[in-house]
Parts: C-alpha cells; structure tokens; sequence
C-alpha cells in the first residue's frame, strides 16, 4: 500500500511538470488562515528524483531561521510562521554528482510559490516527445563544401568516421567522398519545436535553408535518427540585420512562432564558434516564412562580464539599445556582499560561485530593487551541512562573485512573489548587464 501511494504521488509530480505552473495560482492549503505571515511550502515541489533536498526561511532583517527541514520524500505541505516578518529569505540546497546549487530567493512574501519544476512559457513548452536529447543527421547527396553552417541544434559531442572522410569538427560537418554524401550531425534540444538549418556553399553568395518538422525525422534506433535531403530541397533564406550600437562578440538564441502556429529555433548560442562580430548581427529566416513573434536573446561571449539582451518582437527590429549597468560592490567577502549602483535596475542576481574538481558550483541570491544592498548569507543548518559531500568544504572558499543586473520591461511586482524569479526570466523581456570580481 505505501509503494502505491508513493508510485501515486510521484505520478502526480510528473503530471505537474509535463503542464507546467500556473503562473496566477497562489499558496494554497493555508486553510482560509488571513494572517499573512503564514507561509507554506509544498515538498512535492521541491523534491528531485534523487538526494535531499534542503529548504530553509529566515528572517530578511535578523538572519534567524524560521524554519528548516531536509526533504527526502513527498508530503503533502508543510506550513510555517513567519512572526513578525512580512516577508522571508527562502534558501534551497541540493547535491549532485558534480557539485552542488544553493538558490536564495530574498524578501518573499507568503503568496510565493515554491518550486524546481520547469516552468512554461506558453501553451504546449513542456509537451515532450521521445526526440529529445537524440542524435540526429541530415545527410545530402554529394559532397559540396559547405562555407557557413548555422545549427541550432549543434551537437558538442566528439565526431568518430572510419576510412578517409573529411571531418569539419567544428561544424560537426562529414564529407564522406567513399559515399558521396554529406552527413550534419546534430542533437534535438527537450522542447517541442521544430529547427531551421541554414547553410551558405562555397562559391555562392546567398544563403539557403531547411525547416524540419520534429516528425520528419526517421528513426534509425532508439538514440539516433535521420534525413535525408538534397541540396536542390533548400529554400532561398532572407538576411536581416539588427543593429545593437556596441562593438563586441556576440552569441545569438533565437526562436520565431509562425503564423500557422510552428515554433521554429533559427538559432542557439550553445555553439560559442558561431559568434557574430561587430555592432551588427544578422538573423537567417527561410524566405516566405511569416512569423507573428520573434524570441530573440543577444548576449557576449564572455561568460564573466557583458551584456545581455531578451525581447520578444512582433516584427523583426532594425535596431536594439543595449546598456551596460553602473553598479560597484563595496564590500565583499566569502559570505557577506553590498554594491552600490547609478542605475535603475528591477532584478539583482549575486553569484557566489566555487570549483570543486574543474566543476563550477553556485549560490545564486536573487532579490528585487525594494531589498536592501547589503547581505549576509545565512546559515545553513549543520544537520544538513554535515552530511554534504561538497558543500561544506568549499562553502567559505568561493572562487568569484558575480552580480547580474535586470532591468525588466514588465512590473517586478507582479511577478516577483509568484514563484522563484530564476523560472520565469525565461519568458520575460528585459535587458541585463553583469560583471564579475575575483575574491
């Protein structure tokens, strides 16, 4: 009876990832109780497939744990009182194989709603298929040089071909000349969507491209699947550039929802090889292609300090404005930060972040513009601690410190106490600026 219960429960765990949040629902099971102190947790929402998971309120003001627990099973709520604070720090903690998170979400009123599942952004994100994560080729007939790829399903894993194949592994690119085909491997990301390919051959200007539909691929086994294609199948593919007024190096992610409704990748900036250079990026869309929305992320290639940008646009923009942020810290140290800045700013990320075996971890602290700039971090409860394999032995001993700024093009009110603020920038426009500081 309690394996059926469990199997139950974790049946309807599964069932709240797969529709996503209700991004307007508020705290429940707090019984009609009109203090607003009284906050609530759901461990079902918190609870991984593996390992504990440590959860803890303190108070903004004081630092003083309100509450602690170690999740290492589903309940149904778990309802604690907050005294004299409207709101909370809620801090979360758990290990992997590598490493470790710890997420503080500062100042939180009771309304907020706890979670780690995946959050959706529209209507069918987290519908999942069994493509996700397969490898996938698009084989041409012949072997014509291909001068530019881009791939928004890039592939990092190593390319292995017998015999005298010519091997592009950057692109992930095989002129297999014993064959007379051209093979492009790729890796179909977990959302359902489909993905334009792009391609400009040696000795010609303009570029061409092919929009495959996730069901268009053929199974050749459970890990991989294929298409083939010939070259005269490729559409004639429009160039528009977008002006961004600062010289840099840039790594584009972008998405378009079509007017018949299809969400296509035109691009993804996990391939750091295809940076564009300048004060200027192109955007590659299949000609006759119309589109309702463009999803479009820019941000610099260096992971330590720059910008970063995310608007959705009814129509392709000839130019954005990016901004870098005013802000100096003026105290730092292995658990304690303050910054000042000359900016208005709606979302502040802090990062302390540490290397365990040339892995990074983190502790992410986020807060809105009304939390005060200066934090301590709390103390993590050394029932937990203790028992941790990573944490406890790097926690005073951070590598670096970053601090990313938002500013957002909608109300940080309406959003912030929903649910944690990391789940939903996905979805939000907004423009960032971020710099890191050695310690």
């Amino acid at each position: 009876m309690k394996q059926h219960l469990l199997n139950s429960i974790c049946l309807i765990g599964l069932l709240f990832i797969a529709s996503g949040c209700d991004q307007n629902e508020t705290m429940d099971g707090q019984g009609g109780n009109e203090d607003n102190t009284q906050f609530t947790i759901h461990a079902g929402e918190i609870q991984g497939f593996s390992g504990d998971r440590y959860i803890m309120a303190t108070s903004p003001t004081s630092g003083e744990v309100l509450f602690w627990d170690v999740m290492t099973s589903f309940q149904d709520s778990i309802t604690f009182d907050a005294g004299d604070s409207e709101t909370v720090d809620l801090t979360y903690a758990s290990e992997y194989g590598t490493g470790f998170n710890i997420t503080t979400y500062r100042d939180v009123k009771s309304e907020f709603k706890f979670s780690r599942y995946l959050y959706s952004c529209f209507e069918g994100q987290l519908s999942f298929d069994d493509l996700g994560g397969k490898s996938v080729d698009i084989i041409f007939t012949g072997t014509k040089e291909i001068a530019e790829f881009i791939n928004p399903a890039y592939d990092h894993s190593d390319i292995e071909v017998a015999g005298g194949a010519i091997i592009d592994h950057e692109n992930k690119i095989v002129y297999d000349s014993d064959n007379n085909v051209t093979v492009i491997n790729a890796v179909l990301g977990s959302t359902n969507m489909d993905v334009q390919f792009t391609f400009r051959f040696i000795g010609e200007q303009e570029y061409k491209s092919i929009i495959i539909k996730r069901e268009d691929w053929v199974k050749v086994d459970d890990d991989n699947y294929k298409l083939e294609v010939e070259v005269e199948d490729l559409f004639m593919c429009n160039v528009h550039e977008i002006d961004i007024g600062i010289d840099g190096a840039w790594i584009i992610d972008s998405e378009v929802l079509a007017s018949n409704g299809d969400r296509i990748s035109i691009a993804q900036w996990s391939h750091y090889a295809q940076n564009q250079m300048g004060d200027r990026i192109k955007l590659f869309l299949q000609e006759g292609l119309m589109i309702d929305e463009l999803l479009l992320k820019i941000r610099g290639n260096n992971i330590n300090e720059g910008i970063q940008f995310q608007k959705v646009f009814e129509n392709i923009p000839t130019t954005i404005s990016l901004k870098k942020q005013g802000n100096e810290v003026l105290e730092l140290t292995p658990s304690t930060f303050n910054f000042s800045t000359t900016d208005n700013y709606d979302v502040v990320k802090s990062s302390y972040r540490y290397k365990i075996n040339n892995h990074l971890s983190s502790w992410d602290v986020y807060q809105s513009s009304s939390s005060t700039t200066d934090y301590t971090l709390p103390i993590i409860e050394s029932g937990y601690l203790d028992e941790t394999t990573f944490i406890k032995s790097v926690l005073m001993n951070p590598v670096n410190f970053k601090m990313q700024f938002y500013t957002l093009e909608t109300d940080v009110n309406q959003v912030y106490n929903i649910t944690g603020i990391d789940r939903q920038l996905q979805c939000l426009s907004y423009t960032s600026s971020y710099d890191s500081y050695e310690l």
